[in-house]
């Protein structure tokens, strides 16, 4: 109905009072330093919004990390895979903004930790793509004791945009399965 208010187009600010200042991601910060389960729900609902965002850079570029919490893609740090419980594999063709975001709704309550974020990436020698919980790490050395801790292949380094192999025997040319 034209006219209807949409509570989710106006922004409010840290007491609740309507802001100009308010944005998706002020939102979305806002919301996950709490951490009741309607609270977890809204960074769900702000994220939606980039679900066919992050499929064109999966298949541009053969994945991405996204930090829902702060609405960005990570340029700088080391990613590691260390909730293999949570990682889910998709058949080449079959990745679609359904299963993004059908992850991101399974996943919200571990998404809205401040160190977490999605990864996808597509593993060319099984012909998957991967999404996973996944975590940036500063630090190369903490990165490379975190996936070794977690069985990983290799960590990801994001700005260099290439693997680091954890065991010389897990090289391949490819890229590296189990980690994003």
């Amino acid at each position: 109905m034209a006219g209807q208010f949409d509570p989710e187009k106006h922004p409010r600010d840290a007491s609740g009072k309507f802001s100009s200042t308010g944005s998706a991601a002020g939102a979305a910060d806002r919301i996950a330093a709490q951490s009741t389960k309607a609270e977890r729900e809204a960074i769900v609902r702000l994220r939606r919004a980039k679900v066919g965002e992050m499929l064109q850079k999966a298949f541009a570029t053969e994945g991405f990390t996204y930090d829902a919490l702060h609405d960005v893609y990570p340029t700088k740090g080391f990613v590691v895979s260390v909730h293999t419980d949570k990682e889910e594999r998709h058949e080449k063709g079959q990745l679609g903004e359904k299963e993004i975001e059908a992850y991101i709704v399974k996943h919200a309550d571990t998404l809205a930790d401040p160190k977490k974020c999605l990864g996808a990436f597509y593993d060319p020698d099984v012909q998957k793509w991967f999404l996973d919980v996944v975590q940036v790490e500063e630090d190369r050395e903490t990165a490379v004791a975190l996936g070794r801790q977690h069985n990983q292949r290799a960590i990801y380094d994001l700005e260099a945009k290439t693997p680091v192999w954890l065991d010389k025997e897990a090289r391949r040319e490819s890229g590296p399965s189990g980690s994003t």
